[in-house]
């Protein structure tokens, strides 16, 4: 279970930095892949394109900062994180969207080699974005899928509000400065 012990200013204190450091990296226009019917967008649709994809990236990085800095959360190879407490491995995915049919595919092969190494853990895939309202199983793969309040609330418990609360209040001050 969660430590007790946890102090929760002290835990936001030690992740605002590495939130903003997110928004310093410089911009990676040329790694975004292009789709070839683009062509039909002007530069500024374009630009458009690039902020929205790239802010995407960056709230990804931000999420897995604040998950993996959590409690006994841990980034590790394999899966995305990795909590002893809980006994369970995580697979963050920013929306639904992000897990599409190849990506799952490769998903769920990693998951069914690691459930050789850690037999007693759980497996989730977590949707940070997402209104599902209730813990669902992958019947076939033996994967919990939680995404939203469901995936908060596992990972921060009592918590959980607070923390959507400060993270979204460090971003909007930080993306409402323009300097992204």
């Amino acid at each position: 279970m969660l430590d007790k012990n946890i102090n929760f200013e002290k835990f936001v204190n030690q992740i605002k930095p590495l939130i903003l450091e997110c928004f310093e990296s410089p911009s990676k226009k040329n790694k975004i892949q292009e789709d070839m019917l683009m062509t039909r967008f002007t530069s500024i649709e374009k630009e458009i394109y690039y902020k929205i994809h790239r802010g995407s990236m960056i709230h990804g990085k931000i999420w897995e900062i604040v998950f993996f800095n959590w409690d006994d959360w841990k980034k590790i190879g394999g899966m995305d994180g990795k909590s002893e407490n809980l006994k369970t491995l995580i697979e963050l995915k920013n929306k639904p969207t992000t897990l599409n049919d190849a990506s799952s595919k490769g998903t769920f092969k990693k998951i069914e080699k690691l459930k050789k190494k850690y037999p007693n853990y759980q497996f989730i895939i977590g949707f940070v974005n997402n209104d599902l309202t209730r813990d669902t199983m992958n019947q076939l793969k033996g994967v919990r899928i939680l995404g939203g309040d469901a995936l908060f609330k596992f990972v921060f418990q009592e918590h959980s509000k607070e923390i959507q609360k400060r993270i979204k209040k460090i971003v909007n001050e930080k993306e409402s400065s323009k300097t992204f």
